[in-house]
Formats: structure tokens, sequence, C-alpha cells
């Protein structure tokens, strides 16, 4: 067995799935993780569709001699699975060893390293192309989508930040589940906004079913508007950067609010288009189903 490094152990816990490409992408920013914490015992974990799971990864820490276990949900935005799920699961674990300190840390969210990540991905899918080019350009930024409102004002929030930092002609945000606009929408309403080049983006951390959906439904996108120039950008992951910001979480406590600079979404704040049905100068050619 290896030799024990610390009292602390550090359980990276992932979404998971089927996909061979996804799950390595995730383990390849845990081993990077790992390498910026050597004081550390790091772990991953999955919440489904893959392993080790999370009462298995948080038992592997525990047999290594971890007495204080941080969990960090890598997800990009507090929904369920930050809020109820992964409590859950580590709640019933701990119950099976009594003295082992667990304590939940900030996601990634709204984070630097995010943004500067998804910056460096778009550059990287328009190289080449003329300023004037770049900057007639309408990007649609693509989420996962969830039922939560606060983690829809957090993904508005992100293309608020994002749009800062790059010229681009107008940009919408959409989502491939639980939320409105959807895919189809938000690409019919970029053909039809008159730009001659469209950017599909998705907000995801590591290839998958969602991406491979959103290739399909690009590709029938160009099928039906072929006077317009359609290019997909890759996911996030896996990148140093990544890693990177989730050391930063270290530091912070999960406070899904604050990790945005958003203030608590209230009860009357709407699901869907931009958070409060509100109408946003930074994100032109927002699209609000």
């Amino acid at each position: 067995m290896p030799v024990r490094k610390s009292a602390d152990g550090l359980l990276i816990i992932g979404h998971g799935t089927r996909d061979k490409q996804g799950v390595e992408g995730f383990l390849e920013v845990v081993r990077q993780t790992a390498e910026l914490l050597p004081n550390h015992d790091v772990q991953p974990a999955f919440l489904e569709l893959a392993s080790p799971s999370i009462a298995e990864g948080f038992r592997h820490l525990v047999s290594k001699g971890a007495r204080q276990i941080r969990a960090m949900p890598f997800l990009l935005f507090a929904a369920g699975h930050v809020r109820h799920d992964i409590p859950q699961a580590l709640a019933a674990v701990q119950r099976e060893h009594h003295g082992v300190r667990v304590e939940q840390v900030g996601h990634l969210g709204c984070r630097p390293e995010i943004l500067e990540l998804s910056a460096r991905r778009y550059h990287e899918a328009t190289a080449g192309w003329p300023r004037a080019a770049r900057e007639e350009t309408f990007l649609v930024l693509v989420g996962r989508g969830s039922r939560d409102r606060r983690a829809t004002a957090e993904m508005h929030k992100f293309a608020e930040l994002r749009r800062q930092r790059i010229p681009i002609r107008a940009m919408s945000v959409c989502f491939l589940a639980m939320e409105r606009p959807d895919l189809q929408e938000a690409l019919a309403g970029a053909a039809q906004s008159g730009a001659k080049r469209v950017v599909v983006q998705p907000h995801l951390l590591f290839s998958g079913y969602l991406v491979d959906r959103l290739r399909r439904e690009v590709d029938g996108a160009r099928r039906r508007w072929p006077h317009i120039d359609w290019d997909i950008v890759k996911p996030l992951g896996p990148d140093r950067l990544l890693a990177e910001a989730g050391v930063a979480a270290l530091g912070e406590r999960n406070e899904p609010e604050n990790l945005c600079g958003l203030a608590a979404v209230g009860e009357g704040e709407s699901r869907g288009g931009n958070p409060g049905g509100r109408q946003t100068g930074l994100v032109p050619g927002w699209i609000s189903g």
C-alpha cells in the first residue's frame, strides 16, 4: 500500500459518463490536480455512470489514513448534484467512519481560470480568421441545462463575463436539456440574425454524449443553412487550467450564490431566458425562447 502523504484527503467528484474519452479527460485533470497538491492524497470519484463511486473514493482515502476529507464537486454550476446529491452521498458514507471530518468546497462556477479556458478554446477554433470576421461572428454558448434557476442564472452570468473578453457581433445562450431556449431554437435564431459565420461553443467540461449530440445538431444546421459558415468549439477539458481552478476552489466553502458574483436568486425570478426576464446589454442577440 502506498505511504500516506498526509491526514488530508481530496475527493474530486465528476459527473460521470459512459464515454471513454470523457472519463479519461476527467482522470487526466485529477492527475494534474494531484501534481499541484503534492502533500494531499487526491482521489477521483463519479456521481454516476462510471467508477469509483463517491462512497468508494471516500473509503479509499480513509484506508490511506485520511482524517479530514474535502470533497470538490468538479462541476461547472451548482444545481441538484451540488446542492443535494453530493451532500447526501457524503453524509451516508461518513456515517460509516466516525471521526472523519468532511467538508464540501466550491464548484467551478465563473472562476477566472474557467473564463480564460473558455476564451482560449474559442480562439483555437477561430485561429487565422481576420479580425473583421471575428467581430462579425455570432456565438452560441451551449450549457447542459438544469431545472435549478440558480444554476441557470450562473450560466447567464458566465456568458456576460465571457462576452466582455472577445469582440463578437452577438451572442446567445441555450441549453441541451431542461431549460429554454434549446439548441435548435438557438441555431435557428443565429441563422436568422444575418450573421455570415456562427460559432457554437459547448460550455461542457469533457467529451461525451452531449457533445456528440451538439455536433449532430450543428451538422443539421449546416444542411439547412448552407450559406452560413458553422464552426464548433471543443469542450473545455482536459486542460491544466481546470486543475488550477479546482485548486482555487479549495480555499472557498460551498456557497453557490457567490461563485459567479450573484446575489441569491429570488422566488420571483424566472426560469429560462435571462434571469428575471431582463435584457442584458452585455449579451446582444440574446434568445429568450
